[in-house]
């Protein structure tokens, strides 16, 4: 399980890195299994709520295999 900074909300100097999920799935497809990526906010009844990523993942049996789509 990991919990990581979302690019999602206003800009912020504080906190962790920032990362799309878009971001996430590339670093981690080829080699983990996505279980769960689910968006979420820190102090969510405050102004100054952080988003963040609860990613957990577990090792592919199989490594993945590059996408076909062409564009």
């Amino acid at each position: 399980m990991s919990l990581l900074g979302s690019t999602e909300g206003a800009a912020r100097d504080t906190g962790p890195p920032r990362r799309s999920a878009r971001d996430i799935v590339t670093a981690v497809e080829p080699v983990l299994e996505i279980v769960e990526l689910r968006g979420i906010q820190f102090d969510a009844d405050r102004p100054t709520a952080v988003g963040a990523w609860v990613l957990i993942v577990r090792p592919r049996a199989v490594p993945a295999q590059p996408s076909t789509v062409r564009d």
